[in-house]
């Protein structure tokens, strides 16, 4: 969502974002796992082991795994749309929503009651982005108007050191 409203008011590319977000993601995902598995070893009870008559064996790992082959095929079928340039990220969301309710179909799990469900918190989900985007816009604007751009940019260039600007 920050890369999403960052590249609407930035005017950025939403993909670029999400892109140049991979690897850092990547890299604090890694972190999080050396963190908590340094901290469960240092102290056992933050993270209890699995009692011994509950041991899965490599077959049931690796059937877990392939069981979420269709939200892996979904994250990887949104993000290429927007990263090959296929779709723009309003579209490949209406890809990934498409996506997910024939997956909800497939695996039986698409009932009414899910799918009010789903459209109610997409409707309180859309109503507070929009209420942030609108904030923010009005929040630029008036820094806009007020001048405070040009002091920003005033300050920042009068600061000692050598500016060099690439086209």
């Amino acid at each position: 969502m920050p890369f999403i409203f960052y590249g609407l008011l930035a005017k950025v590319s939403i993909g670029g974002l999400f892109l140049g977000g991979l690897l850092p993601g990547l890299m604090l995902a890694s972190f999080y796992i050396i963190y908590i598995g340094i901290r469960c070893k240092i102290q056992p009870h933050m993270g209890p082991s699995i009692p011994a008559d509950q041991k899965f064996s490599i077959k049931e790992k690796v059937q877990a795994l392939l069981n979420i082959w269709p939200f892996v095929v979904l994250v990887i079928m949104v993000l290429g749309a927007i990263w090959g340039g296929i779709a723009t990220p309003s579209e490949a969301a209406a890809f990934g929503a498409t996506g997910a309710f024939i997956i909800n179909m497939i695996y039986g799990k698409l009932t009414w009651k899910v799918l009010r469900d789903s459209l109610d918190t997409t409707v309180k989900l859309t109503g507070m982005g929009l209420w942030i985007l609108i904030g923010a816009n009005v929040y630029l604007n008036v820094f806009n108007s007020l001048g405070c751009q040009e002091l920003v940019t005033t300050l920042v260039l009068s600061m000692p050191g050598e500016v060099t600007v690439s086209c």
